[in-house]
């Protein structure tokens, strides 16, 4: 049995923001970029209610916020599929990042994330700069792991907070 293609290019032909409504700014700089470097792109704006495994089987979502701000992403986030909330990437630190191929459709997820809305934001700066240097033609966005993290809290040890235990 073959394993599924991992699609790791992501093109932006026809791509999807999936946003809360607090972000509406961001959304319209981000439509604003892809549109200033290829008119002919369609760039379709839904709520962040939209269930992932619909959207995912027609068009790449750029997904901006977080588990905390953006539901699309919660989805993702209880699927284990993302880790990012209010703690990751921590203060004002954002995360620029793509999850491929996640249901088997051969579409993907570029999250534009931050703990805090100043990250998000830098999200959105580092994406627009990104596709500002694509000379490409279409606009293909290669595996992505960039992620400026901000102060993290210590992590606390499983092990330690575990009771000792006497065998008898």
């Amino acid at each position: 049995q073959l394993l599924k293609d991992h699609h790791l290019t992501t093109d932006l032909t026809q791509a999807v923001i999936v946003a809360p409504e607090q972000y509406i700014n961001l959304v319209q700089e981000v439509a604003a970029g892809i549109k200033e470097r290829r008119p002919s792109y369609t760039i379709s704006v839904y709520k962040d209610t939209e269930v992932p495994g619909d959207i995912l089987n027609s068009h790449n979502v750029l997904a901006l916020g977080n588990m905390s701000t953006n539901a699309f992403i919660r989805q993702l986030y209880q699927q284990w599929y993302t880790l990012l909330d209010l703690k990751y990437p921590g203060g004002d630190g954002y995360v620029l990042r793509s999850l491929h191929n996640a249901y088997g459709t051969g579409y993907n997820v570029i999250f534009l994330g931050g703990s805090s809305d100043a990250g998000v934001e830098k999200a959105v700066m580092r994406f627009t700069e990104t596709i500002e240097a694509t000379i490409v033609q279409p606009i293909i966005m290669p595996l992505l792991l960039g992620s400026p993290v901000g102060t993290f809290t210590k992590p606390v040890s499983i092990i330690s907070a575990v009771p000792s235990a006497s065998l008898a």
